[in-house]
Parts: structure tokens; sequence; C-alpha cells
């Protein structure tokens, strides 16, 4: 398998493939690949990393992701501070 859909992947430093293109996307989507990873494939001048040649994977928006994994987290619950003493000190007070 060495075609234009086909890549070699460069991670760690480790060159690894031929993978069919569904499989390098699969493995983007689970989280094995990432952005900076780089790809080669058969007519490319050079090593690419993944985030150029599949730009729609590593976009939140488009690659299926809830609009709620790009939201910080809720603030924290504010306890009271007279609720805190009690807690500690208990009836002693």
């Amino acid at each position: 398998m060495s075609d234009a859909n086909s890549f070699h992947i460069a991670k760690d430093g480790n060159k690894t493939g031929p993978f069919a293109k569904q499989d390098v996307l699969n493995q983007i989507q689970q989280g094995a690949l990432g952005p900076y990873d780089l790809a080669w494939s058969e007519g490319m001048s050079e090593w690419q990393p993944l985030q150029n040649l599949f730009p729609d994977e590593f976009n939140p928006a488009i690659a299926g992701a809830s609009p709620a994994a790009n939201q910080p987290p809720a603030l924290p619950t504010v306890v009271p501070a007279w609720s805190w003493v009690t807690s500690v000190w208990g009836s002693r007070l």
C-alpha cells in the first residue's frame, strides 16, 4: 500500500506505516495522533503536520465535538464562611 490514499506517520521520532487514510482519521479521532505529528504520502515533497492535511479533524466545531467541550468548567459553589467555621469547630463555639 503506497499511494496517495496511504500515509506514513512520524510520531515521537518513530516512523510507521503506511496506513490507509481512514486508519489515520480513526487514530486522530481516538487521540492517538495529534495535530503536530507528521505524515507523508506518495506525491508529497515533504512531511507535513497532520493539522495541515486534515484541518477539519482538529477543528472541534467541525469534528463533532460538543460546544460544551470548548467552554470553561462551571465556577465552584461558594460556601458561606460561617458553615466552614461550624464544620471545623462544631458545637465548641
